[in-house]
Formats: C-alpha cells, sequence, structure tokens
C-alpha cells in the first residue's frame, strides 16, 4: 500500500518520490517494472490537492506477432483529499478526508494512473509494418463445390449460366 503520512506535515507543498512494487499496489507478477511515483501534495491543513506522476515498463504481448516487448508507460492524475461529504459524481477526482485520517492512501490512484497508461492497441517496436496474416490453411478448390451450391457458384462466377437458365432466363428450381 502507498500512503503518505499527513500527520507531521506542515502547512505548504511537499514533494515525495516513491520506488513502488507491484506487491505494493496489489498487482500481478510480471506486468510491470521500475515503477515510480513523483507525488506534489499541496497541504492546508485540512485539504490537500495531490498530483501524481507515474511512470513504468510494462510487460506486454504484441497485438500483430504475439511477441512478448517492454514499452516506457507514462501517466498523472491529480485527486483533492477534501473534508465533508464528497459527490460521488466528481469522478474520483475529489475523494473525503476526515480530520482524523492520519495518511492518505494513494495506492488505487498509481496502480490506476498506470493500467490507463498502457495503450490498447499494443504494437512491439519495429512490428508496425510486420505484415498482418489474413488466410490460414490451404485455400478450397472451386471444384469441390457441394452440388445444392453449384447454381449459386456459378452466378457468382458468372459461368455455366446457360445450364442452370430456363427457356425464359431465369434459373430452375428444379
Amino acid at each position: 500500500m502507498l500512503r503518505i503520512d499527513i500527520r507531521t506535515l506542515e502547512i505548504g507543498q511537499h514533494e515525495f518520490n516513491l520506488e513502488c512494487t507491484l506487491v505494493e499496489l496489489d498487482m500481478e507478477p510480471g506486468r510491470m517494472e521500475e515503477i515510480r511515483a513523483d507525488v506534489k501534495l499541496d497541504y492546508d491543513g485540512k485539504e490537500a490537492l495531490v498530483n501524481i506522476a507515474v511512470s513504468a515498463v510494462a510487460h506486454l504481448v504484441c497485438d500483430r506477432t504475439m511477441e512478448r516487448f517492454k514499452l516506457p508507460v507514462n501517466g498523472t492524475y491529480t485527486v483533492l483529499f477534501s473534508p465533508g461529504d464528497v459527490d460521488e459524481n466528481t469522478g474520483g477526482e475529489v475523494r473525503p478526508l476526515a480530520a482524523s485520517d492520519e495518511e492518505l492512501d494513494i495506492t488505487d490512484i498509481v496502480r490506476d494512473t498506470l493500467l490507463l497508461a498502457i495503450p490498447i492497441r499494443k504494437i512491439a517496436p519495429g512490428a508496425e509494418d510486420t505484415e498482418i496474416i489474413q488466410s490460414f490453411g490451404v485455400p478450397v478448390e472451386q471444384n469441390n463445390i457441394d452440388p445444392r451450391w453449384q447454381a449459386l457458384a456459378a452466378l457468382k462466377d458468372n459461368t455455366d449460366l446457360k445450364d442452370h437458365a430456363g427457356s425464359d432466363g431465369l434459373l430452375d428450381n428444379g
């Protein structure tokens, strides 16, 4: 858990440089390394405005090549810890801070900011120009068409229409 002790903080601005582990962030092992949170805290004795800049090296799997690669990720988040009732519609930007609270828990903020910094499309460096395989296996030969579909295949190919057309030029249903 990542917590900042506010009992001894004086009024004013404070900076913290935190090295984090996956265990502290309650994340599964092997997802990231070199996790760092740079925290700027402006404290007035009742409220705390916290600016967090996180960085890490994410372990990802390329969407194109399925190869594992590492990618540096960065993200920022600002949150106000404030006394009183917190409106749930703020989207998490305001969190409760009771007069009796002794620490600020920023664990979920750091974790969520890191996870949101991971790109949706994960492409390994150098894989941007890799051709994507769009067909698998051996192509099916047109000669092995089920006889029930031959008339439809003939329409597709615009061949053999004479064999299947009636005297009026329409296909025979028979």
